[in-house]
């Protein structure tokens, strides 16, 4: 039997195949490998070590596996849990509140300086009354909507890891989407306010603070987690109550510099 000739150009065609195998190495963090099988839609990846020799495989069923465990892990660092917990660590009730208790210091000492805030503009309260019952729409408005920015940009994080355009791409549409859905929550507040006979400066200052909460609230849930990506932090650790107090922040600076602005109408 004559041998196999191949030509040059069957060389070439032989030398890309080989490039184009998809395959992972012994060193490969698991996240990499699940998004690797899951952009590629295979069933299973080749496991090679440094010198190209096949040690293995990685099969849909061991993503899977991984996926379940990563997503347990935001979800508890979501809630500001240590991350011994998601991993299934028994851990001691001494050992437990010791690792919880510093976020909860932290938080203490982020909540007084929302306090202060409203002491800041104590006269301004005091000047109108009704004020104050607005206070709670505007922090959780704000809280619920960092939340969700903050949600969606953690994942687009773990998603398109190694890609800067599509993370700033996430971080435009956040922007724009909090721009339109404080838009409409403005508008439909002030109608609101003004058929239940609200004072119409009382009504105004609420629906340019719930846009301008909203807008703002939808940056920073996209920005904070860029940020602590950067610095090399889990960026999931940002969101639940760290954040909502950020923009509690934001939001009520917002909401008493307009009705202080607008106070001779008011």
């Amino acid at each position: 039997m004559r041998d196999l000739i191949l030509s040059p150009s069957d060389e070439l065609i032989k030398n890309v195949m080989y490039d184009q195998i998809v395959s992972v190495y012994t060193d490969t963090d698991q996240e990499e490998v699940a998004r690797v099988i899951q952009n590629y839609d295979l069933l299973a990846v080749p496991v090679l070590t440094k010198d190209k020799k096949m040690r293995g495989i990685v099969t849909f069923d061991d993503v899977m596996d991984v996926l379940e465990e990563e997503a347990t892990e935001d979800l508890i660092s979501f809630a500001g849990v240590p991350k011994s917990s998601a991993e299934g660590e028994e851990l001691s009730v001494f050992k437990t509140a010791i690792k919880r208790t510093p976020w909860i210091i932290l938080l203490i000492f982020m909540g007084m300086l929302v306090g202060g805030l409203i002491g800041v503009f104590e006269d301004t309260l005091q000047s109108v009354l009704a004020l104050s019952v607005f206070i709670p729409m505007i922090i959780g408005t704000g809280g619920n909507v960092g939340t969700q920015a903050l949600a969606v940009t953690v994942r687009d994080i773990n998603l398109k890891a190694g890609s800067k355009e599509k993370i700033g791409d996430t971080v435009k549409k956040e922007f724009g989407s909090g721009l339109i859905i404080g838009l409409i929550s403005g508008i439909i507040l002030f109608v609101t306010l003004i058929i239940l006979q609200t004072n119409f400066y009382l009504s105004l200052v609420v629906s340019l603070a719930i846009f301008l909460t909203i807008c703002f609230s939808s940056v920073v849930g996209a920005m904070v987690p860029l940020i602590l990506n950067k610095l090399n932090i889990d960026p999931a650790v940002a969101s639940g109550p760290f954040i909502s107090t950020i923009i509690d922040a934001i939001g009520l600076l917002i909401y008493f510099i307009i009705a202080t602005s607008l106070l001779d109408y008011l």
